[in-house]
């Protein structure tokens, strides 16, 4: 009986030891499958950084992203987030749309370019233009000889005559006071000659000397007429040659109407009066 129950115990125990020596081997072999397929995994996920066939890809992936809209990400941020390295301008237009513009506002730029320049040039070919005013290239072209001397303006007596030195009487005003050129008298309609070839800078109409022109005659000189009769077909910018009537005699201002009528005639050199009687010819 003992060895029967030996003999069964014996069984048992070599049964056990079959089914723990199967359960490692599976153990042993799931553990195996599992090492096997990560190393896979991880060998797959490795790129080769000699390999062509990479570098095309990665490049296509640049050009992509380019075309997609996204900048181009450098080698030294390739390990950053890949969420930071597709990123759009910061006004929200692509790559694509900023070249796009560029061109389109270079196109723009040349064409007014173009525009802005013809007209200029053609101007320049078919019309030469003088940016200097014709009265100011006619007054420099003008020159007074002072030996040569001024035409009369009007055959008269001189009823009031030059004088800035001392005061001389005024009748009207009934007045001493100074007169910086003469009245030469005349009668209402009496033609005025140019005493010198000179062009018209100022027709005004002053209280004292009535409707009253001045005209540069060149090398600092200036004529003065004054109480005449309103022209209406002389303007500023006119040149009136020497001798030429230009206006005629009209009524005398009420500041003279005690001398009567007459020709206020004033000679400048430059800011100074000058006596015109020491200026006429001789006839």
């Amino acid at each position: 009986m003992k060895k029967q129950k030996l003999s069964e115990m014996a069984k048992k125990k070599v049964v056990y030891a079959t089914l723990l020596v199967g359960v490692f081997v599976v153990v042993a072999v799931a553990l195996v499958t599992m090492t096997a397929k990560t190393g896979g995994q991880k060998d797959n996920n490795l790129i080769g950084l000699d390999d062509p066939e990479n570098q095309i890809a990665d490049i296509d992936k640049n050009n992509a992203s380019i075309i997609d809209g996204t900048y181009a990400v450098d080698q030294e941020d390739d390990e950053k987030n890949p969420s930071d390295v597709a990123t759009q301008p910061d006004d929200g237009r692509t790559v694509q749309d900023t070249a796009d513009n560029t061109v389109e506002e270079t196109t723009q730029k040349d064409n007014t370019a173009q525009i802005s320049t013809t007209p200029s040039d053609t101007t320049k070919k078919d019309t030469p233009v003088d940016t200097k005013p014709v009265m100011q290239n006619t007054a420099e072209n003008l020159k007074f000889d002072k030996a040569q001397g001024l035409e009369i303006p009007l055959v008269g007596n001189v009823i009031l005559p030059y004088s800035v030195d001392k005061m001389v009487f005024h009748a009207t005003l009934k007045q001493y006071k100074t007169n910086p050129a003469v009245l030469i008298q005349g009668q209402i309609g009496a033609p005025i000659k140019a005493a010198a070839k000179g062009i018209v800078t100022r027709i005004v109409d002053e209280p004292y000397t009535g409707v009253t022109v001045t005209m540069d005659i060149g090398s600092g000189y200036k004529l003065v007429y004054g109480q005449l009769e309103k022209n209406e077909h002389l303007k500023v910018g006119d040149v009136v040659d020497a001798g030429k009537e230009f206006a005629k005699l009209a009524k005398v201002s009420k500041f003279y109407s005690v001398e009567g009528e007459n020709l206020y005639f004033q000679v400048l050199e430059g800011d100074s009066s000058l006596d015109p009687m020491t200026l006429f010819k001789e006839e």
